[in-house]
């Protein structure tokens, strides 16, 4: 094994100041993208700052630990995305979703009244066309001089990152779920169906086995989440609601 000296020494770039406010990107295929933008809401919230997330992909039904603690915390979060692409039965729906979503987000990040806007998986609608990657660099680079600005998501636009201050890839070197192993205890909220006893990850709304609808916890139902369809109006046509046999 090869050693490595501590330095001791520290250098600044020459003429380094203090910025405004700075722009970080979190990309490629490994985990902890959105995990490292959480760690800047919670730095953000001890600061005394006002906090705004918008995430793109995951709806309000997921109910993930983050959002319930930073809601705690004081941050406005908005969990308007409307889950995979691959589990969906209608993308033109989608993809209206993910316009209201960049919408709510360039609104948040324009008003100036934000030190913080997290835009969480807002890559995914940018490299599928769903959202003017032009129009998300824009608001970015002309942003009041006080607001920082976190993006995540894979494949980010070469325009991104050219916007940012500080662009980080996280790869891939090991995954649990390569390995059979899709849930991550502690990591996300496990339920148990109250039909069957199953355990259920917390992003799902039906159980895999005998296709009862289960509700997460109280304590995890972040307050004023809501779907995003809600937030445009309409609810999904029966036609498109999933059922036990095809939900697993």
């Amino acid at each position: 094994m090869t050693t490595i000296e501590p330095p001791e020494e520290h250098h600044l770039p020459e003429g380094a100041h203090a910025a405004r406010s700075i722009v970080l990107v979190n990309t490629g295929d490994g985990k902890g993208k959105s995990t490292a933008a959480f760690g800047v809401v919670m730095r953000g919230a001890a600061r005394g700052w006002k906090v705004g997330v918008v995430q793109f992909l995951k709806s309000g039904e997921w109910h993930v630990g983050e959002e319930d603690i930073a809601r705690r915390l004081g941050v406005e979060w908005w969990a308007l995305g409307d889950g995979f692409t691959w589990d969906s039965e209608n993308l033109t729906q989608d993809q209206a979703v993910a316009r209201e979503a960049w919408a709510r987000a360039k609104s948040l990040i324009q008003s100036g009244d934000y030190q913080l806007v997290v835009l969480d998986e807002i890559t995914y609608p940018m490299t599928w066309g769903w959202i003017d990657t032009d129009d998300v660099v824009s608001t970015i680079r002309d942003r009041p001089a006080k607001v920082n600005v976190v993006a995540t998501g894979r494949d980010a636009p070469a325009a991104l990152i050219d916007v940012a201050d500080t662009a980080t890839e996280m790869r891939k070197i090991k995954h649990a779920y390569d390995a059979g192993h899709p849930r991550e205890e502690g990591h996300r909220l496990l339920m148990t169906c109250p039909n069957c006893g199953v355990e259920i990850n917390d992003n799902r709304r039906f159980c895999g086995k005998c296709g009862t609808e289960v509700s997460a916890p109280k304590a995890y139902r972040a307050p004023g989440s809501r779907r995003a369809t809600e937030h445009l109006g309409h609810a999904r046509q029966p036609g498109n609601v999933r059922t036990g046999a095809d939900a697993s």
